[in-house]
């Protein structure tokens, strides 16, 4: 977990958040985004392509979370990309958004921590990254050469410090507000915690809608 000296989790509800932390959160617009607009439950993870924390993080989660809950319409999953590990770190982050510009965001995700082919120490190469994911390298290099997508990738960095998030990976969870990745802060979960408890909490979140809605039915 980068910015913390051991994998430690600490999983928490709204109300015992700290009193900086909103209960409202909005990632914005320039995010990447795996799941249907009208899932019920929304899931933000702060992430760093160089952290070993989040590539173990991704191995044991990723493809439980998409098969279970992404696909099947109840969870939306925001990726927030928090470079903390430095330059290389900003620059694959960059790299991914600008994959992205081609639909080829979740398959640098994928290599860069699922597969994890590629060394987390020196600069990432292109031609290789391009090649393992099927990308168009001139246009990938093209993108990266204008810096174009550091501007909205720092604004998530931004949003992170304002959210306290210090380390990665980070999860919040919660229900969609007011704007299209707005989301009401239910629960936050800290640390490379494995699959258990990221299931865990996006239950607590869809029992709670279950009960919400079987009150309203009985209600009327």
């Amino acid at each position: 977990m980068v910015g913390a000296t051991a994998a430690a989790v600490h999983v928490n509800v709204a109300a015992d958040q700290p009193a900086s932390l909103s209960n409202r959160f909005d990632p914005g617009l320039q995010v990447a985004v795996l799941g249907a607009q009208d899932a019920p439950i929304l899931v933000v993870e702060f992430l760093d392509y160089r952290c070993g924390f989040c590539a173990r993080q991704a191995r044991a989660a990723f493809d439980q979370l998409l098969a279970r809950y992404i696909e099947p319409g109840l969870v939306r999953y925001i990726a927030v990309e928090v470079p903390l590990l430095g330059a290389e770190a900003e620059r694959d982050a960059e790299v991914a958004r600008c994959a992205g510009e081609q639909g080829g965001y979740w398959r640098v995700h994928r290599a860069l921590l699922i597969d994890a082919v590629f060394p987390r120490e020196g600069p990432l190469a292109l031609d290789a990254l391009a090649k393992a994911t099927g990308l168009d390298l001139a246009s990938l290099s093209a993108c990266v050469e204008t810096g174009r997508q550091l501007e909205p990738l720092r604004d998530g960095a931004a949003l992170a410090a304002a959210h306290r998030v210090d380390a990665t990976p980070t999860y919040f969870f919660g229900y969609p507000a007011d704007g299209q990745n707005a989301m009401t802060v239910e629960r936050h979960l800290a640390g490379a915690a494995g699959v258990a408890p990221v299931i865990d909490a996006i239950e607590a979140l869809l029992n709670s809608l279950r009960d919400r809605q079987l009150r309203i039915r009985t209600d009327r």
